[in-house]
């Protein structure tokens, strides 16, 4: 059974409002508050800047852009990704760029709860379902690391077309296949391996034409 824990302030970061509906549920009786509900990135930096959170809990999808965007934004508030994206990459990623936490919403109330009062107390929670061997980031081909640079940044497939000089539909099928070498899900995945892996990608990639 779960201790009485300190109270505590979090803001919860997700498009869908029942999540913080769900979560303020299951963490007061720990002594802990939900003082702000937003849905993107622009309403957390302000919900953190108005309300100083113990804790911000978000969604990695967002809106706006993906949650690991707010590793830069919200420098030194601990920050807790508790999202439905399943990948051990992109949950690795999270907690080297900065993250305490990454727990699935699928997983029990509980360990929400408990995952929480691990982090608030200094340490780092991650999904049981997660936990196993380091997988280990490859870029494949040279075309593929111009794609990450240009993907880690946040750039649109029509902006990725134009400095790749390629098409958009063979942006699209790029991005599948670099996504398939690595074994990743998607976009957002494949965003956060490649900054993971930023030190990998970078050398020697201006020098090195497309490739086919």
């Amino acid at each position: 059974m779960t201790a009485p824990f300190r109270y505590s302030r979090l803001c919860v970061v997700d498009p869908h409002p029942i999540v913080a509906v769900g979560v303020r549920t299951v963490v007061a009786p720990s002594g802990m508050e939900v003082v702000a509900a937003v849905a993107d990135l622009a309403g957390a930096i302000a919900a953190t800047l108005l309300h100083g959170p113990d804790l911000v809990i978000a969604e990695l999808d967002l809106p706006d852009g993906t949650g690991l965007h707010l590793l830069r934004e919200l420098h030194g508030v601990p920050i807790l990704f508790h999202t439905a994206i399943i990948g051990r990459y992109l949950a690795l990623a999270a907690i080297q760029g900065g993250a305490r936490g990454y727990l699935l919403k699928s997983g029990h109330p509980h360990q929400l709860v408990e995952g929480i009062e691990r982090i608030l107390e200094g340490g780092v929670a991650l999904d049981p379902s997660l936990v196993g061997s380091s997988p280990r980031v490859h870029i494949p081909t040279p075309r593929e690391r111009r794609l990450a640079r240009l993907v880690i940044t946040g750039a649109t497939n029509d902006r990725i077309a134009a400095e790749l000089d390629l098409a958009v539909r063979s942006v699209e099928g790029l991005l599948t296949r670099a996504c398939a070498h690595l074994g990743v899900g998607g976009r957002a995945e494949f965003a956060a391996v490649a900054q993971r892996g930023r030190g990998d990608l970078l050398p020697g990639d201006e020098s090195t034409g497309p490739t086919m």
